[in-house]
C-alpha cells in the first residue's frame, strides 16, 4: 500500500465507517504478497480472511462462496 498504510489497518477503519451507517460491518480478505508472521497475526487478530498472492482464482471463488454462504462455482 505505501506511504505507511498497512492493509488491515485501512480495511478496520472501512469496516467501522461502514458497520457506523450500516450497523453491520462487511467480512474482510486480505490478498498480500507479504507473506510475514507479523501480518498473519495482525490479520487473525482482527478476524479477517487472508489468502496469499499470487491468488489462485479457484480458492478466492471457493473463499467468498464460503463467506456469503452460496454455492461455488
Amino acid at each position: 500500500m505505501g506511504e505507511g498504510h498497512i492493509g488491515p489497518d485501512e480495511v478496520g477503519r472501512l469496516r467501522l465507517a461502514i458497520d457506523r451507517a450500516t450497523g453491520k460491518a462487511p467480512p474482510a480478505i486480505i490478498i498480500t504478497a507479504d507473506h510475514t508472521p507479523e501480518v498473519e497475526a495482525q490479520v487473525k487478530q482482527n478476524g479477517y480472511w487472508m489468502l496469499k498472492k499470487p491468488v489462485n482464482p479457484a480458492q478466492l471463488r471457493s473463499l467468498l462462496s464460503s463467506i456469503i454462504g452460496g454455492p461455488a462455482s
